[in-house]
């Protein structure tokens, strides 16, 4: 069994969300398409600069296994999109919630998410 965890995604760890969008074994049933780092640092930095929006790590016994967002985080109704993309060496799954009870075990924080 592994030791699952999330946690804020390490911004010199971008060149795997590369890797895995590039490897066509890993994205086989996903949108297709080519990514460099500058193009994957570039959607980091515009995107992720938003208080409404995070991106976190998913871990497997200290490996980073994938990676997911929290969006249109709205702290007041609790509320906000988690779309889980875990396609590292695990496979791929995606995993779209919308509701305020989805949010629930997530804490927003000011320096970055935690799990309840």
């Amino acid at each position: 069994m592994y030791d699952l965890t999330i946690d804020e995604f390490p911004p010199d760890r971008l060149a795997a969300i590369v890797h895995w969008c590039n490897n066509p074994a890993v994205n086989r049933y996903l949108r297709q398409g080519i990514l460099t780092l500058e193009t994957v640092q570039a959607w980091y930095t515009q995107y992720f600069s938003r208080a409404e929006h995070q991106l976190f790590a998913v871990y497997a016994d200290k490996t980073l296994i994938g990676y997911g967002t929290l969006s249109h985080i709205d702290p007041t109704h609790r509320s906000c999109e988690i779309v889980s993309d875990h396609r590292g060496t695990k496979g791929a799954n995606r995993t779209i919630l919308k509701s305020e009870a989805d949010c629930a075990n997530i804490a927003i924080q000011p320096s970055g998410l935690m799990a309840q």
